[in-house]
């Protein structure tokens, strides 16, 4: 989320009754007074200041020593670090689901080998799905061809059923004339 979007969604917390923005990592007492912060909201991990400010280590622990910090528990799955480590594990499938929307490697800032390499595997993927479509189609068709064929010369098929209604009539036939005949005293 860029600064912006993350006083948005503040903004819309009922829990927040204004955002002071660009605001410093360390609080000092003269900020605190002049915003008329109240108290300071956060989860109760110690987070360590590089800057040097906090001479104590952890950020908080001088607006913990003053009674100001409310402790808000994390939920798993919501920190910041969290998505973080989410989008990292997801980051090829991003690239590929944006690429495929239409954005360029140099919009998302990839590296250009990064971006061929993504674009390579998805025409390897179209590839593989043309030819895996193909192929069930084939073997489709080949079902249908099994199935005609042995509709037509199986025991019960209609071609050997043809033949036996055909037969059947030619022997009544020839019966019916050896019968006349028989009468006629030809035989």
């Amino acid at each position: 989320m860029s600064d912006t979007e993350r006083y948005e969604s503040l903004r819309h917390c009922k829990w927040v009754d204004e955002v002071v923005e660009d605001a410093p990592w360390v609080l000092s007492d003269e900020f605190l007074e002049k915003h008329q912060i109240d108290y300071v909201c956060h989860d109760a991990l110690p987070y360590s200041d590089t800057s040097g400010e906090a001479s104590e280590g952890d950020v908080y622990a001088r607006i913990k020593a003053m009674g100001k910090f409310l402790e808000t528990r994390r939920t798993d799955g919501i920190s910041t670090s969290d998505l973080i480590i989410r989008i990292i594990a997801e980051y090829d499938t991003f690239i590929r689901r944006n690429l495929q929307r239409g954005y360029s490697g140099k919009d998302m800032n990839v590296p250009f080998i990064k971006e061929k390499t993504i674009k390579f595997d998805m025409a390897v993927d179209k590839v593989r799905n043309d030819v895996d479509g193909f192929v069930h189609k084939w073997i489709s068709k080949a079902d249908d061809m099994q199935h005609g064929f042995l509709e037509l010369f199986s025991k019960e098929g209609r071609l050997r059923t043809s033949f036996r209604k055909r037969r059947k009539i030619i022997k009544e036939r020839l019966s019916e004339r050896m019968s006349e005949m028989a009468r006629e005293g030809l035989c």
